[in-house]
């Protein structure tokens, strides 16, 4: 049978476009991850990241954490968190202004102490002893009785004998 030409154009039409939707419907979306919208949330994929080892996604996700909520319960850690990612990758020079900021932000955080501490040494193992002692001193001034303090005398130590070379 034949069949009239406005139907065989309007299936030419419909098999058209059925396969530019099955085309569109094959296409990859760009590689945007939508982003968590709450604070816990944004905090486990940034940790997640971490444990993975994805470290750039872990900054990243650090970062935003902590630049949309800088009063957020966890901030001071990823903070120290980003800072020990750059230690374990050797890029000593990014985590003293992290550890710098946890000290000054959160005075009154259970990371502070450790990241005055961490702080003293990493700029003693950058060879800034002066700078390191003045960490040092203010670490026994405002934790006097933290268990650390043993380690900062060490520490001071170990930059007095190295600064008398």
């Amino acid at each position: 049978m034949i069949l009239p030409s406005f139907l065989f154009r309007g299936a030419i039409l419909m098999i058209a476009m059925g396969m530019a939707l099955s085309i569109l419907a094959c296409q990859t979306s760009p590689l945007t991850t939508p982003q968590p919208s709450s604070e816990s949330a944004l905090f486990r994929e940034a940790e997640e990241h971490d444990r993975q080892g994805r470290n750039d996604r872990a900054l990243d996700a650090f970062a935003l954490y902590v630049q949309r909520f800088p009063n957020g319960e966890k901030a001071p850690t990823a903070l120290s968190r980003m800072a020990s990612i750059y230690l374990d990758e050797g890029r000593y020079e990014e985590a003293p202004p992290l550890l710098e900021r946890i000290v000054l932000e959160y005075p009154g955080h259970p990371e502070a102490p450790s990241a005055l501490f961490d702080l003293a040494a990493l700029l003693s193992r950058l060879g800034e002893y002066e700078k390191s002692n003045l960490k040092a001193e203010a670490f026994l001034k405002r934790y006097p009785d933290h268990n650390l303090k043993g380690e900062v005398f060490l520490l001071l130590g170990k930059n007095l004998s190295l600064l008398k070379r």
